[in-house]
């Protein structure tokens, strides 16, 4: 699932009940945080739809979004990492959507930019 901590970061969010087993986090320290709204996130370097608000997520950081791979793929997106960068791109058309780097201090991926299309119903 894609996640936040920042409702601000997120637009058009509603305050359902996440979908049963859908609805929680797992921190990399094993917390589990509930998700308590789902919207997009709308920024000028950003459009990721199916966003799950998730208080306490990145305490301390500014404004993180975790992106689910899994769900990047099951959008028709293949992800690919590489030693410093990573990039996803649409799997039909082979347009470059979004792009990361490596930081060395932790050893995540953190994306400068994704373009994620709507997904169709």
């Amino acid at each position: 699932m894609h996640a936040t901590g920042c409702a601000e970061l997120l637009s058009g969010p509603t305050t359902r009940p996440a979908p049963e087993g859908s609805g929680s986090f797992r921190t990399r320290g094993g917390e589990v945080l509930d998700a308590v709204a789902v919207g997009s996130v709308a920024t000028p370097r950003f459009l990721v739809h199916q966003v799950y608000q998730v208080p306490g997520l990145g305490r301390g950081e500014r404004a993180v979004v975790v992106v689910s791979v899994r769900q990047l793929t099951r959008l028709g997106l293949a992800v690919t990492f590489g030693c410093e960068a990573c990039d996803v791109r649409d799997r039909g058309t082979g347009a470059l959507v979004g792009e990361g780097r490596l930081r060395e201090e932790d050893g995540f991926y953190y994306l400068d930019y994704l373009r994620v299309p709507h997904p169709q119903s």
